[in-house]
């Protein structure tokens, strides 16, 4: 009698676990920002410490669990699950490609954030941090709107109008030189020179001649 009671204890208590956590299940809607890994394809999984039926009955029956869409409104993956309890673990992966973000990211997991990898735990990082292994995708839960979603690339801007050059000013005409005093003609001082001259020697003919005309009477 005492077995069967202890038994059908267990099992209340088993039920009410459940029950609890049930009861905490609610919509919930998470954001992966593929900006950084740059994954072809994106899946979420989940699981639960708390309830171990809880990913199962969502869905999450085999690795690499639900393939996702990109969010049109804010360039995000999203994920809506309708019944996320309050433990609930969110990882996302590249479609069993090798590479996931890790326990520690998948821990911190908060409904209406978006998953923002940063970088690859190192060896050194999981020594620290057993969640944080090796190679794996760590980084932090952000909200949407504080978050910068993948933009695309931007367009490129025309070439800017260049001004236009500023003409040179015209080129001045040089000024007209004024003429050159003409030199005085050469001759013109010959005749100067050559008028006294001139008198003298008409001066010594007549001379000459009055001097033979007095010989002549003379004679």
């Amino acid at each position: 009698m005492k077995k069967v009671l202890s038994f059908g204890t267990c099992l209340a208590l088993g039920l009410s676990v459940v029950g609890a956590s049930s009861a905490l299940a609610e919509e919930a809607t998470f954001y992966f920002d593929n900006s950084t890994t740059n994954w072809d394809s994106v899946c979420v999984w989940a699981w639960s410490e708390q309830d171990g039926l809880w990913a199962s009955g969502i869905g999450f029956d085999a690795w690499p669990g639900i393939e996702l869409e990109k969010d049109a409104a804010t360039g995000y993956y999203v994920y809506v699950c309708e019944d996320y309890v309050e433990d609930g673990r969110i990882m996302f992966n590249n479609h069993d490609n090798g590479e996931q973000t890790c326990d520690a990211v998948a821990q911190s997991a908060a409904a209406g954030k978006v998953c923002v990898p940063t970088v690859k735990n190192t060896a050194d990082d999981e020594a620290a941090d057993p969640l944080r292994k090796a190679d794996q995708w760590y980084g932090e839960w952000q909200d949407v709107a504080a978050a910068e979603a993948p933009a695309e690339a931007p367009a490129a801007e025309e070439p800017a109008a260049e001004a236009p050059a500023a003409e040179e000013p015209a080129a001045e005409a040089p000024a007209a030189e004024a003429p050159a005093a003409e030199a005085p003609a050469a001759d013109a001082g010959k005749t100067a020179d050559a008028t006294p001259i001139a008198a003298v020697a008409m001066l010594g003919l007549v001379s000459m001649a009055v001097v033979v005309a007095t010989r002549k009477k003379i004679a």
